[in-house]
């Protein structure tokens, strides 16, 4: 797909995938997830998730994103894909439970 970027993160150890989606006329959002170096899931890309930015610390993806429609908000969160699970203030959960946890 062409609005779709991989780029490799975490030492070459898994991608992040980004895509950009016109949600409504000139809004983008840029979903995000990532997979391992093999291409295996480990965070399926959430289309409404929008990426504001992430940054490698060890082993530890930290992310900031928003949800559409509510671009107000801004979370920030601790991924650790190789134990498969993140952080969320002051809470860990397994990385299954991401979108949920999000979008109540």
């Amino acid at each position: 797909m062409e609005n779709q970027k991989e780029q490799a993160i975490l030492n070459g150890r898994f991608k992040l995938i980004t895509e950009f989606n016109e949600m409504r006329a000139s809004q983008w959002v840029r979903g995000f997830g990532i997979n391992d170096a093999n291409g295996n899931e480990v965070l399926p890309l959430m289309s409404s998730f929008d990426l504001d930015g992430f940054e490698e610390t060890g082993d530890i993806l930290k992310v900031k994103f928003k949800i559409f429609p509510n671009g107000l908000k801004q979370y920030a969160v601790e991924i650790d894909p190789v134990n498969r699970r993140f952080a969320y203030e002051g809470n860990t959960f397994a990385l299954d439970r991401f979108e949920e946890t999000f979008k109540k």
